[in-house]
């Protein structure tokens, strides 16, 4: 009888430690697929601005789907970073609608005329370039598994 008593008083709070045990559990595996979440989107502003910078150094012509990818990171991008992220993606989609616009006008300009155009072109298309060696050490602290938060 005194066994009964004893186990029946052990039974709540065993069931209260059991209980406490599986909110936390579920709390870090809801943690856990925030994080992996947050890392995807991350993944994918960072790899639409890496194929941009790739893209727009190959060619002159730029694909409306690369600046389409680009424009959505530039949007999303307030929410998955900090100002630095935001400020360098948002200076990329300037400089590219500042080259297609020169373009544009280099189009519509008489030869003799298009040398400063066309500098400005190979000025920004220089800048890209510069920009393809560091935009991985710009976003590494985002994307470190071992430091996300």
């Amino acid at each position: 009888m005194k066994y009964v008593e004893i186990l029946s008083a052990l039974l709540t709070p065993v069931i209260a430690i059991v209980t406490t045990y599986i909110a936390i559990q579920q709390y870090r595996n809801e943690r856990a697929k925030t994080r992996r979440e947050l890392y995807e989107k991350r993944l994918e502003v960072y790899q639409a601005s890496s194929k941009f910078l790739n893209f727009s150094w190959s060619d002159n012509l730029l694909s409306h789907d690369v600046l389409r990818e680009l424009n959505s990171a530039v949007y999303e991008s307030p929410f998955l970073f900090e100002n630095d992220i935001c400020n360098f993606v948002e200076t990329i989609q300037q400089k590219a609608r500042k080259k297609l616009m020169l373009l544009s006008r280099v189009a519509q300009t008489p030869l003799e005329d298009s040398f400063d155009l066309k500098q400005e072109i190979r000025d920004i298309d220089r800048w890209f370039d510069s920009q393809r060696a560091v935009i991985q050490d710009k976003f590494m602290p985002y994307l470190n598994l071992k430091t996300l938060k």
